[in-house]
């Protein structure tokens, strides 16, 4: 951070976007393949030796069937009082089998009920270990014992972009922060940029009203100081009352 302080990385004149994530499962993929978004010629997969250090660079987190009969009932994904007696990884689904009852459930689905509702229903004993959610990514093999399903797998994050974990390797064997940044980033090198005069963010929608409390003195808000009388912003969606 740092080395490369006032510095981004530019593709086309423009910053590019250098999206990141923790740990892989061995390699990285195309943005197109994650995000369905246009191939990106600076964020093409690359192989990665050096995330080893990470927590989650191999995982293994055993549920057993009652508890994950607990969970997906609560995501609408099992019927309620039937048991589970197996479960299975094939392709892109996860097979769950009762007594008298199965569902073919997409991996994606079933892996964000179980993180959605593990640590809702069972705090105190999900996500397990050092695990930073219950199931840290979709690249698992599921096997079924007698009483539970054992899920082993690689990596936390969506796989696109600068590996955290692997960075932090690279950096332990030398590599300097424009060698990291290039071998992620399609050979981009760091450039001096200046830093925008505005910069818009999306803070949230939806909302009936919104509490505003400057950080500093002088604040304003669409041009407006923010004192401490009630002040009315309209806009496409309506009007929100800020105060102080």
């Amino acid at each position: 951070v740092q080395r490369t302080q006032g510095q981004v990385l530019l593709y086309g004149d423009r910053p590019a976007d250098t999206v990141y994530f923790s740990t892989s499962n061995g390699h990285t993929y195309g943005n197109e393949q994650v995000f369905g978004s246009s191939p990106l010629p600076y964020l093409r997969p690359v192989v990665e030796h050096n995330d080893g250090a990470s927590p989650t660079s191999h995982w293994r987190v055993t549920l057993p069937f009652t508890d994950l009969a607990t969970f997906l009932r609560a995501g609408d994904l099992w019927p309620d009082g039937a048991r589970i007696s197996a479960v299975r990884r094939t392709g892109p689904n996860v097979r769950v089998a009762g007594p008298g009852t199965s569902r073919s459930i997409d991996a994606g689905e079933f892996r964000a009920t179980v993180n959605t509702w593990a640590p809702c229903l069972m705090p105190t004993r999900y996500p397990t270990g050092v695990l930073p959610t219950t199931i840290p990514s979709d690249w698992n093999d599921i096997a079924s014992g007698p009483h539970g399903a054992t899920l082993t797998g690689r990596g936390w994050g969506h796989g696109v972009g600068m590996v955290q974990w692997g960075a932090y390797g690279k950096a332990r064997l030398g590599w300097s922060a424009e060698r990291i940044l290039g071998f992620y980033y399609g050979g981009l090198t760091p450039t001096p940029y200046p830093e925008p005069g505005l910069i818009h963010v999306v803070v949230a929608s939806g909302l009936e009203s919104l509490t505003v409390k400057p950080s500093t003195a002088g604040a304003t808000i669409e041009g407006q100081p923010l004192g401490r009388e009630t002040l009315r912003v309209s806009g496409e969606a309506g009007v929100v009352t800020l105060r102080r």
